[in-house]
């Protein structure tokens, strides 16, 4: 029996032990889990600090994509009215043109017909002259017994032809003239307006090109290039208003010299009023 009960308490010991085993081994799991716990605390907290940080950075960038697009938008824009405003300038350049070409047609047109009103009297002046010469001659057949008079006819009928060829002269360098200074007249006004012309159309290309160009690759300087632009058309604005008070002043010597014209005019129908005058005198010199 005492053996039995040692045995009995060499069990009860054995059992104890295993238990204390046990109790460790739970509680190293525990503390496990909760290291676990701790450590996927610690990734979501990263994985939400990570996840706010793109927030606001795919936020900004979105901030910055709408501030490029704008920017850009109104830099197109800007440009649009650019160009719109150097079109506009254009028309109006060419209206002012056409209403000088519409002006030099009517100085044309006017010196048409001052030119065939001269050639007109002149001609019936001539005709004229030559009728009257004829009646004088018919008139020194008749009178031929009388040499004196018909001597005295032939020096006056010498200065006549002569009188007449120095007319039908004069009469044929004024048109000359007149045709010489028509054609440099168009001459000088379709060379100013090629010239104009090609330099309106080459600085509103360049214009356009460096507007697009500066628009994509420089949102950057927008500011200093728009008010650069600015100066440019300022300048080129005050280049074509001066190239209009330029031709304002061409048309303005075209009509002093239609004015001159219309004196040598007026002078030359003075001088064959004056050599008819004298004819007329010489004719009733002779009757009598």
């Amino acid at each position: 029996m005492p053996k039995k009960g040692k045995k009995g308490k060499g069990k009860k010991g054995k059992g104890k032990k295993g238990g204390k085993k046990g109790a460790k081994k739970q509680e190293s799991v525990a503390k496990l889990a909760v290291a676990n716990s701790k450590v996927w605390e610690a990734k979501l907290d990263i994985a939400e600090t990570a996840k706010g940080e793109y927030r606001e950075h795919a936020k900004k960038l979105m901030l910055e994509n709408d501030q490029l697009q704008s920017s850009m938008v109104q830099n197109e824009q800007e440009s649009i009215e650019i160009f719109t405003l150097l079109q506009q300038n254009e028309e109006k350049k060419n209206n002012q043109m056409e209403k000088m070409q519409q002006s030099i047609r009517e100085v044309k047109k006017e010196h048409r017909k001052e030119k065939e009103n001269i050639v007109e009297g002149f001609s019936k002046q001539i005709n004229e002259l030559e009728e009257k010469l004829e009646e004088r001659t018919q008139e020194v057949h008749v009178m031929r017994s009388e040499l004196k008079m018909v001597t005295d006819f032939q020096k006056q009928k010498t200065s006549m032809m002569r009188e007449l060829d120095n007319i039908k002269n004069d009469m044929h360098n004024a048109n000359r003239d007149h045709k010489g200074t028509l054609a440099r007249m168009e001459q000088k006004f379709f060379e100013e307006k090629m010239r104009l012309q090609q330099e309106a159309n080459q600085k509103i290309a360049e214009l356009a090109e460096r507007a697009h160009t500066e628009a994509i690759a420089n949102l950057d300087e927008t500011t200093k290039s728009v008010y650069k632009e600015n100066v440019r058309l300022s300048e080129a604005l005050n280049y074509h208003m001066k190239e209009g008070e330029v031709l304002k002043k061409k048309v303005a010597r075209l009509d002093e010299e239609n004015e001159s014209l219309k004196g040598d005019k007026e002078l030359n129908d003075m001088l064959i009023q004056e050599k008819v005058t004298q004819v007329k005198k010489q004719k009733e010199q002779i009757r009598e």
